[in-house]
């Protein structure tokens, strides 16, 4: 199924990639249904971003409107 969203692995490169602190293998992406629950999929999108094979599912590869995206920071 084709999708008219933005692929994750570039809306992440539009804002000018991870920073130093961002824990990129545990992206969550947070979508609402159309019954109005909401699904929330953690991605590995250092994985996505270096072309290696991850259990995303297809459709949260690319993202949708309303779509949010919560980036955490890695603790040292």
């Amino acid at each position: 199924q084709e999708s008219n969203g933005i692929r994750l692995v570039d809306a992440i490169s539009a804002v000018g990639g991870f920073s130093g602190i961002a824990k990129a293998d545990a992206v969550r992406v947070t979508r609402a249904g159309a019954n109005g629950e909401e699904t929330t999929v953690v991605i590995d999108a250092e994985a996505l971003i270096n072309g290696r094979n991850t259990d995303t599912p297809e459709e949260f590869e690319s993202l949708l409107p309303g779509d949010v995206v919560f980036v955490p920071e890695r603790l040292f």
